[in-house]
């Protein structure tokens, strides 16, 4: 490993300290102050800017940036903007960002090209557009977007005469901004994009072998993939045989992978980078980089490889959010392919998965698994199974399976659910600004403070409400307890949905665990039930609710018994009946 030496490491230290005189109120106010002094760090920066120190100077420049954003007023002289910028492309030289920064240049360049925007976007100095662009294709896919899209919009207000002046950048991230939203999943909104581009550049190129040819290359390739995802073949086609389209095939061979077999290595590639940025213990990046690596398998047509896909995406996502709906949905999509393929299921994986859920999916139909699968972008699940006529009969049995092999704990589960769900709708609706709501949840969670079993639960509940996810974890929670909690974090973020009408019934909540207990014919103690059901009958708050739950004791479970209720009677039954069938 190579260290700086004395003087570079002085060089840093006095940069900083400048950097720190610069946020002294008196200082920030005054331009003709703070100006010479960030170019004075960025000459710094610059003195010990040699590759193999990248990442101390890179920081160094990042801070200095955010720096600029925060000074108030205008500097006298040349703003430090730019040269920070090229600093930053120095010292970068023909690397990419390194990975450890990657995330964080990508965010501070996207602060700094808004900061740069606000206000008249046609006034942008192009020399900042062209240096944040050029640091752009040096980051990676999973980070790079949010700044081209800004730079994008910066370059899209200039008038006809400044863009005719700076074309080539401006096709350049016109180009990279099509390529990223049709990997992204959004093809649709690629097109014009990309059709803008290869608008400029086709009555430039003369050969594609000379300048911008390359660059009409890689546009008409992007172009010509978006319309194949959104079904225009035709279009696509003709894109790629038209005049002029004589060494065309060759020109686009130099950008990457195109054959099946050339974007499954893609994707084995990506998945290693994911393993190597999980160990080093990102799991949020490594679920990103498995998410890559799945697109790219859906790119290569592998239908095996975009089977194990999905199966090593759950992996890496459930150690970012353990209790994501999506890694259900992807391990049930595995296994559906898997069955199709006949390939080894993992149904003990969707089994626990399910636990983690409560026993409670939205998937049971298979245009409902490819919506949560499809909703990562750039997959198209959907698509494979519209043409399988026996997916929906493997999906069936994948979940059936999946229930028989966990079936004590889900139905444990189903009947912690019943008792909460209606506590869950009713947080959900205080964390959306109803106060009244939000002094009812505290009263009710108060009731358990004392209590061995939900103590911690109500805790952790409490502080959701508040706002608070991240301490709520921290409540001396078990197992079942991280369980419900994932599940109310779930609903408030609206990864999962819970009729809004279940909250008026949290005062009564705790009889649901009862009466599911008694629907399954395991609640030790029945004579419990009925009086629990008098003191609901007499408080003439929920009319016609307690002969309805008294017939689903009775085993009837058909929906239509409560189809002339009021809606939050017929919630309450349909909530029932939901987890009694899950079980």
């Amino acid at each position: 490993m190579v260290t700086m030496g004395a003087s570079a490491q002085q060089a840093i230290q006095a940069a900083y300290a400048l950097l720190a005189t610069c946020r002294r109120p008196q200082v920030s106010r005054s331009p003709e102050i703070w100006a010479p002094r960030l170019a004075q760090a960025v000459e710094l920066a610059r003195s010990v800017g040699a590759q193999q120190h990248q990442q101390e100077p890179l920081t160094l420049l990042l801070r200095i940036l955010a720096t600029r954003r925060s000074m108030s007023g205008s500097p006298s002289e040349p703003d430090v903007t730019a040269p920070c910028l090229f600093t930053i492309i120095e010292v970068l030289g023909d690397q990419d960002v390194p990975s450890t920064l990657d995330a964080e240049v990508a965010a501070e360049l996207t602060s700094t090209a808004r900061h740069l925007g606000d206000g008249a976007l046609t006034d942008v100095d192009p020399a900042y557009v062209a240096a944040m662009g050029l640091i752009a294709v040096k980051l990676s896919d999973v980070n790079n977007a949010p700044l081209v899209a800004q730079l994008v919009h910066i370059v899209r207000r200039w008038d006809q005469t400044r863009r005719e002046a700076h074309w080539t950048g401006c096709v350049t991230l016109l180009t990279l901004h099509g390529q990223t939203l049709a990997a992204s999943g959004r093809p649709d909104e690629a097109i014009p994009v990309l059709e803008e581009a290869v608008g400029v550049l086709r009555p430039r190129v003369r050969m594609w072998s000379e300048d911008p040819g390359d660059l009409l290359a890689l546009a008409i390739r992007e172009l010509a993939e978006a319309y194949r995802l959104v079904g225009r073949h035709s279009a696509a086609e003709d894109l790629l045989s038209g005049p002029g389209s004589e060494g065309l095939s060759e020109a686009m061979k130099a950008f990457g992978p195109t054959t099946p077999e050339e974007l499954g290595n893609r994707a084995d590639d990506l998945m290693a980078r994911a393993e190597d940025v999980l160990r080093r213990g990102e799991a949020a990046q490594a679920a990103d980089l498995a998410g890559d690596a799945l697109r790219a398998r859906y790119q290569s047509r592998d239908a095996r490889r975009i089977q194990q896909g999905h199966y090593r995406y759950a992996d890496f996502l459930v150690r970012h959010e353990p209790f994501a709906p999506a890694v259900l949905a992807h391990l049930v999509a595995s296994c559906v392919l898997a069955g199709l393929l006949d390939e080894p299921v993992r149904i003990s994986a969707v089994g626990a998965a399910l636990k983690w859920q409560a026993g409670w999916h939205d998937i049971g139909t298979v245009k409902r698994l490819s919506e949560r699968v499809d909703g990562l972008a750039g997959v198209r699940f959907g698509q494979i199974m519209a043409e399988i006529q026996l997916s929906q009969q493997v999906l069936n049995q994948v979940l059936r399976m999946a229930v028989q092999s966990e079936r004590d704990a889900l139905e444990e589960f189903a009947g912690y659910r019943v008792m909460w769900d209606p506590v869950l709708a009713a947080i959900m609706l205080a964390r959306q600004g109803d106060a009244e709501m939000a002094s009812r949840v505290r009263e009710y969670l108060r009731r358990y403070e004392g209590t061995v079993n939900w103590r911690a639960l109500a805790a952790g509940l409490a502080l959701v409400l508040d706002d608070r996810e991240d301490d709520a974890w921290n409540c001396g929670l078990d197992g079942i307890d991280e369980v419900l909690l994932g599940r109310c974090v779930n609903v408030v973020h609206r990864r999962i949905h819970i009729p809004s009408q279940l909250a008026v019934a949290m005062p009564i909540a705790g009889v649901f665990g009862l009466v599911f207990r008694a629907m399954k014919g395991s609640l030790e103690r029945p004579e419990d039930l009925a009086p629990r059901l008098a003191q609901i009958e007499m408080s003439g708050q929920w009319e016609g609710l307690v002969p309805l739950l008294l017939r689903l004791v009775d085993g009837e479970r058909d929906r239509r018994m409560a189809v002339s209720t009021p809606s939050h009677v017929r919630s309450v039954i349909d909530m029932l009946l939901d987890a009694a069938a899950l079980s």
